[in-house]
Formats: structure tokens, sequence, C-alpha cells
């Protein structure tokens, strides 16, 4: 597995080893290098290994889904429109 409890990785508001990154908040707190430095080990070097779903699964832990997503925009915009 890829993911070790002990290693570093880069954090914003959310969990970015769960796979639920606010790039909102990475790219005001000027992370952005660790976080490419992140996605070049997990993700890009090997893109051509694995199908995407398996991919998504080996970079994060969890397998892909839509509760973050939903979780963010919920966060993002539930107040806004009344959600």
């Amino acid at each position: 597995m890829f993911i070790d409890d002990d290693e570093q990785v880069p954090t914003s508001t959310r969990n970015v080893n769960k796979g639920e990154a606010d790039a909102t908040v990475v790219v005001r707190e000027a992370i952005a290098g660790p976080l490419l430095a992140w996605l070049r080990d997990r993700v890009h070097r090997h893109g051509r290994r694995f199908p995407p779903r398996r991919l998504v699964e080996r970079a994060t832990g969890t397998p892909p889904g839509t509760d973050a997503l939903v979780r963010y925009l919920n966060d993002r915009f539930g107040a806004l429109y009344e959600l």
C-alpha cells in the first residue's frame, strides 16, 4: 500500500491522504509545490500502470466515490443555496 501513517503528506482543511483536499485552501496556503510532489509520487508516475479506479485507490487508500465531492459542495455552497 502507498500510505504510511508516519509519512508526511501535504494537508489543507481536508485530508489529502484520504483524497479530500480543498483546492482553494491548497492554493491559498501556497502548498501547491508539496501537493504537486505528492501527486507525482502517488499518481503521475503510476498513471499508465493501473486503470483509473485502481490508481485512485492506491493513491488515497480508499476506492473512488462521491462522498468527498458532495461534502465539499455542501460545505462550500450549502449556506448560499440553503441546502
